[in-house]
């Protein structure tokens, strides 16, 4: 799995989903309100510490998958954990693109499967 660190970039009606330690953050809207497609991956520290310790430091890291073709963007979608190991992804907004070049926003009525183990998106 390639991994890319640093800052994470900010999102609105993105998704957020714990599997083991880490939580996935996948798709939703940027600044620009553009719709995005990329998937970072937030690892804690062990979070026992006392109310006198400093917080503990989390890294974002940008997964780049090793296999597949990753989802279309979209916002507003829905996100499962599934059997410790896979990310799920539902439906959402996106973009749909008409005759003419002309984009306009569109319901996603489709399903996508990471697999965090191989690092390779699937879709269902």
């Amino acid at each position: 799995m390639k991994h890319i660190v640093g800052k994470m970039k900010k999102r609105l009606s993105c998704s957020l989903t714990q599997i083991r330690n880490k939580i996935y953050m996948f798709g939703g809207e940027n600044e620009e309100e553009n719709y995005e497609n990329e998937l970072y991956c937030l690892t804690f520290p062990d979070l026992e510490f006392s109310p006198k310790d400093k917080l503990p430091t989390m890294t974002c890291e940008k997964i780049v998958p090793k296999q597949g073709v990753s989802p279309p963007a979209r916002s507003s979608h829905s996100a499962v954990a599934y059997a410790d190991r896979f990310l799920i992804i539902l439906g959402g907004e996106g973009v749909c693109v008409e005759g003419k070049g002309k984009k306009t926003s569109a319901l996603l009525n489709d399903v996508w499967c990471f697999d965090i183990e191989n690092s390779s998106w699937s879709q269902l």
